[in-house]
């Protein structure tokens, strides 16, 4: 339970100031604040007036108060004020890092997806309506129109300037399955060619399917058995990736993975030395610590990666740390998924009232998921999806994320301090509400 005066400053961000204090539009949330301090304040003072005054009328009444206040105290009101020890523990971090400084779209559950989610597979790129084309954005999201122009510009210059390489791309079926052909630009821009349209078409089932499944009748959904909750899940992965091919693994859709995952930043030439360099210097590598990588990768191309992992050196792991990070092995991953589909049953509902922030669910929703890491391919793919759904139940809109590069060091920043992902969060939903083709 938070002290008196952290409330009070919750409520008045400037003390003094008192009444004028309150930013202007924000009285709602403000009374909202009001009526968490009200209720916090009876039940911090009741169980002292009831030990004193065992007989009265009052405390007749406050007793009984006292004992249903279980469902009470499990309140995290969405004002930030007045915090649930019982609470669960993983979902605490989130709660407790929300700065207010956004606010839900609405009063409560947002039913339909935006129109023009689907077209945003990828963080960062928007698609063409065709879903063969992609466009980067990082400053602002361009439209549709602009895009599709754009991108069969460059698309043109690249068949005219390469014909090889663009007749081998458009006839190879594994890269066309997978990521399509990439064109850089001098100025940053990127486009990326004779992508695979199913994914467009998978993403849009996705999100009927969410829709249908969650967004039209919430309570419904969570009053379900964990094994139909964690169907549905398996459901999802299974439309994600509906006719994909990916060549680097089997995808498995629907089914947990069946062997160690390493996840890392690793976007260009999987598994080079250059490319980890590149990670580890960017997390302050030395000199040293290069020494080490090229004992670690071979060691990686020698042995299968439990082996490799064995004979890993306390030096050698402290820099594989800093490359990439395991997720849950394999044989523990349906523990840890019941365990988790129970919390998301609590959690839900709580959402749904008003209780818990939408966007700290999402947060936590993402993070756990990421974490788990329960599919071969396709996890941040769900635990975005699901998160969406988590903050439209909070009545705040689906969004996009503008930066992959950015949004990966949310999540790796998460995994030593977590909370860290609710903000980043807030970041991502002020600059999704100041595009003009995310209205």
């Amino acid at each position: 339970m938070q002290s008196l005066n952290s409330i009070y400053h919750t409520i008045f961000p400037n003390p003094q100031a008192g009444l004028a204090s309150i930013p202007a539009g924000n009285w709602k949330q403000t009374a909202r604040k009001v009526e968490a301090v009200a209720l916090c304040l009876l039940l911090l003072s009741a169980p002292a007036f009831a030990m004193k005054n065992p007989e009265s009328e009052m405390g007749f009444l406050v007793m009984p108060l006292l004992v249903s206040g279980a469902s009470i105290l499990a309140m995290r009101n969405t004002t930030g004020v007045c915090m649930s020890s019982s609470l669960p523990k993983t979902v605490a971090p989130y709660a407790a890092a929300l700065s207010d400084r956004v606010q839900p779209d609405a009063d409560g559950v947002i039913g339909e997806f935006p129109d023009w989610l689907p077209k945003f597979h990828y963080n960062g790129l928007v698609a063409t309506p065709d879903g063969t084309r992609y466009c980067k954005f990082r400053d602002f999201v361009p439209s549709s129109e602009l895009c599709d122009v754009a991108s069969e510009k460059i698309e043109q210059q690249v068949s005219i300037q390469d014909p090889a390489l663009y007749a081998k791309l458009k006839s190879s079926p594994e890269q066309k399955r997978e990521e399509g052909g990439f064109a850089q630009l001098p100025d940053g821009n990127l486009f990326r060619y004779l992508a695979n349209p199913q994914k467009i078409k998978n993403q849009r089932a996705v999100l009927n399917y969410l829709e249908e499944t969650i967004l039209k009748d919430p309570m419904e959904f969570f009053g379900r058995s964990e094994e139909d909750i964690l169907n549905v899940i398996h459901k999802t992965h299974e439309l994600f990736c509906k006719k994909i091919q990916n060549p680097n693994m089997e995808l498995r859709p629907g089914q947990y993975r069946n062997e160690i995952s390493l996840v890392s930043e690793n976007k260009g030439d999987q598994g080079t030395f250059e490319e980890f360099k590149r990670i580890l210097l960017k997390k302050g590598g030395t000199k040293r610590d290069e020494w080490h990588l090229k004992k670690i990768l071979k060691k990686m191309s020698k042995y299968p990666i439990r082996e490799a992992l064995a004979q890993f050196t306390k030096a050698e792991m402290k820099v594989f740390r800093k490359i990439a990070f395991i997720p849950t092995l394999p044989e523990h991953i349906p523990e840890k998924m019941r365990n988790f589909v129970q919390r998301f049953k609590e959690i839900g509902p709580q959402v749904v009232r008003g209780e818990l922030d939408g966007l700290a669910a999402a947060a936590w929703f993402h993070q756990e998921f990421g974490k788990i890491h329960p599919y071969n391919d396709y996890n941040g793919h769900s635990a975005r999806g699901y998160g969406n759904v988590l903050m439209q139940l909070g009545g705040y809109h689906a969004v996009v994320f503008p930066d992959d590069d950015v949004y990966s060091a949310a999540v790796e920043e998460d995994q030593g301090y977590p909370g860290q992902f609710a903000r980043h969060l807030e970041d991502v939903i002020a600059w999704n509400r100041r595009q003009r083709e995310l209205v």
